[in-house]
């Protein structure tokens, strides 16, 4: 009498479809034969190997991007300590290889939160895992190279309206002599 009934995926229990000379025509559902409600056979499941694997791998690839774009722009963007004219401008260029390593494993890490286990971490996801680091790379970069151009603007306007001021107040004490 047990055998005709099955437990289906929503756990409510029914009895299985019989047809007229008393063949199953509809398999039950094996995958919830004992009613473990965690268990989803529509999920495939994902080693923790893997997972780790790819953490681990996209991390260490994401710290080295860092480094090497702090080792091919770093001094370009932001200066050295020895070459520095202020306390913060050395402070910038002692910020500047955190801020690239910082940048790069933010993107990577990103990347990893929200994509990576809808790509079941295959192996385009180190790629775009590696691509996530280089976008936090460029955007510090490019953020750094706009402050850069922005301070050389107000540097520009500084000294042109200290040449006016020099000529003004020349202007002024020749004319307070006259």
């Amino acid at each position: 009498m047990g055998a005709n009934y099955y437990i289906e995926n929503d756990g409510t229990i029914h009895s299985k479809p019989v047809s007229n000379e008393g063949a199953i025509t509809e398999s039950p559902a094996v995958s919830r034969a004992y009613g473990d409600p965690s268990y989803n056979p529509a999920e495939h499941q994902i080693s923790k190997l893997r997972v780790g694997a790819f953490w681990t791998i996209s991390i260490i690839f994401s710290v080295l991007l860092g480094i090497g774009s702090y080792l091919l722009i770093g001094e370009l963007l932001f200066g050295t300590a020895e070459e520095a004219s202020s306390f913060w401008a050395s402070v910038w260029a002692w910020v500047g290889p955190y801020a690239l390593i910082v940048s790069s494993v933010s993107g990577c890490a990103l990347y990893g939160a929200c994509c990576a286990e809808e790509r079941d971490y295959d192996l385009g996801t180190y790629f775009f895992s590696v691509l996530s680091a280089l976008a936090g790379v460029m955007l510090v970069s490019m953020a750094v190279a706009g402050l850069q151009a922005l301070a050389g603007v107000f540097i520009w306007i500084a000294k042109i309206l200290w040449e006016f001021l020099k000529i003004f107040f020349g202007i002024l004490f020749i004319a307070a002599l006259l």
